[in-house]
């Protein structure tokens, strides 16, 4: 009985639509000629704004990558309703990279995309600007909604900087708390 119980219970809660005061949490693995790791987690501060916080490690280990690589950025997150199933999220932000090459503090600025169709499109990109560089990460594929707070996203994935343009794959989960 306790079982049937805790079931009913995960699938109310399952298909329970989330408002404001939300907590998005989204971690993505892809692979261009290393594998990079990107976490993120954003708060409704107001219906169209959330704070969010990106940590990105680039090729190993699940804390820091190779020689140290990681970035940690503060981004503010606006969401606009361009049309019936179509959603933009310009973000602006600033950051700090490590590695054992050193260290820098960045400017962030970038957008995601959502559209939906039979699934959800989505795309996205993300510019890190450097005193002398530039990284651009870039994406687009689909999402597979699973439950109102779960979903898988099978991404195209590509990072452009000054001298190289590295493609790949990869993919996101994304929860809503």
């Amino acid at each position: 009985m306790k079982k049937l119980i805790a079931i009913a219970l995960f699938l109310a809660l399952a298909t329970v639509e989330v408002s404001a005061g939300a907590i998005y949490f989204d971690t993505e693995v892809r692979y261009t000629n290393v594998i990079s790791r990107f976490t993120r987690i954003a708060a409704d501060v107001a219906p169209e704004i959330k704070a969010r916080l990106a940590y990105n490690v680039i090729n190993g280990y699940l804390i820091t990558g190779d020689l140290n690589n990681f970035s940690l950025t503060g981004q503010s997150v606006y969401t606009i309703k361009l049309m019936d199933g179509f959603t933009a999220e310009p973000f602006a932000g600033a950051g700090f990279a490590s590695s054992d090459n050193g260290t820098a503090v960045f400017g962030d600025i970038g957008v995601d995309l959502k559209y939906k169709m039979f699934l959800w499109l989505v795309a996205g990109a993300d510019v890190q600007i450097y005193s002398d560089s530039y990284i651009m990460d870039y994406k687009g594929g689909i999402q597979i909604p699973f439950l109102s707070w779960l979903s898988l996203d099978l991404l195209y994935s590509a990072v452009l900087t000054n001298d190289k343009h590295l493609t790949g794959f990869g993919g996101r989960i994304n929860l809503l708390f």
